[in-house]
């Protein structure tokens, strides 16, 4: 909840939150700066997607400062919540990088509709994830 073509006002993002925990439903929702990311994690949601706006569907990936510093700040604001970097990635390069970096995931929806072949992108995706995240143990 809360992609930059919905957004929502704090009031409704903590609701909507509060509701879909309710419910048992996971949230995910996202957040342009690493300021809006961190008061987004104080509203405890489970995975907090950080992606500034501007770089959503341009294959460029936000700089690796955006995501080593958006990391640490939520970890510190709030170490429950999971850490998605996303806007711009497309590769598996991308993935791996962004894991790499400290993020527990990404979101790459355009890099997958746009590939050749999207089932072998999210294949070549996956594995890379899962390749930082043993380099990392």
């Amino acid at each position: 909840m809360n992609h930059a073509e919905n957004q929502k006002t704090v009031s409704e993002l903590y609701h909507t939150i509060q509701r879909a925990k309710e419910l048992g439903m996971i949230t995910v929702v996202c957040a342009d700066s690493t300021v809006e990311a961190k008061a987004v994690a104080c509203m405890n949601p489970d995975i907090v997607l950080a992606e500034p706006t501007d770089l959503i569907g341009t294959g460029q990936v936000a700089d690796d400062s955006y995501t080593t510093e958006t990391v640490k700040a939520l970890n510190e604001v709030n170490p429950n919540v999971l850490v998605m970097i996303a806007s711009g990635v497309s590769t598996a390069e991308d993935c791996y990088n962004v894991v790499k970096l400290g993020a527990d995931g990404t979101g790459a929806t355009s890099g997958i509709l746009n590939a050749p072949s999207p089932a072998e992108r999210v294949r070549e995706m996956a594995e890379a994830i899962v390749k930082a995240k043993n380099e990392k143990q």
